[in-house]
């Protein structure tokens, strides 16, 4: 068996995760999102989220449990990396109601899916067009606003 294998199949590395995300126009920066997963699916999740995108480095953490939902995304909701704001699944701002609001009078939805846009989705759609509007949520806003998020572990 090679090491690669044994990494894979040690128990420790089964319950963690390790997330490197950094910006190509910020080639200084970056930040560690780093998960401890529950042994079982009702357990509590951890993250310890480390941004040195700015001039100092921080530190915090946070945790999420229950059954039966995405517990990574809710334990990272409220954390912000590079200033950007990381949400859980659903959640709305005023941009989001803005976006909303100019799409149901008309304006082309890719029209506003672009630039800043690119962190919010449409949803919920009837013939008259969308129905809500939602900030993308965890790392996938991260990723829709250029930043690359690569999974370590």
């Amino acid at each position: 068996m090679n090491d690669f294998r044994k990494m894979e199949e040690h128990a420790a590395f089964k319950r963690c995760a390790s997330f490197t995300i950094t910006h190509p126009r910020k080639p200084e920066g970056f930040a560690l999102v780093n998960v401890a997963y529950p042994a079982d699916g009702a357990g509590r999740l951890t993250v310890f989220v480390v941004d040195a995108f700015g001039p100092s480095r921080t530190c915090a953490s946070g945790s999420a449990n229950g059954y039966g939902y995405d517990k990574l995304t809710a334990a990272l909701s409220g954390f912000s990396i590079d200033g950007v704001k990381l949400t859980d699944h659903c959640e709305t701002d005023a941009t989001a109601a803005r976006m909303l609001k100019r799409a149901r009078a008309g304006e082309p939805t890719a029209k506003l899916l672009n630039g800043k846009g690119r962190a919010y989705q449409f949803a919920n759609w009837t013939v008259e067009g969308p129905g809500s509007c939602y900030r993308k949520s965890g790392l996938d806003v991260l990723r829709a606003l250029g930043y690359r998020v690569i999974q370590a572990i």
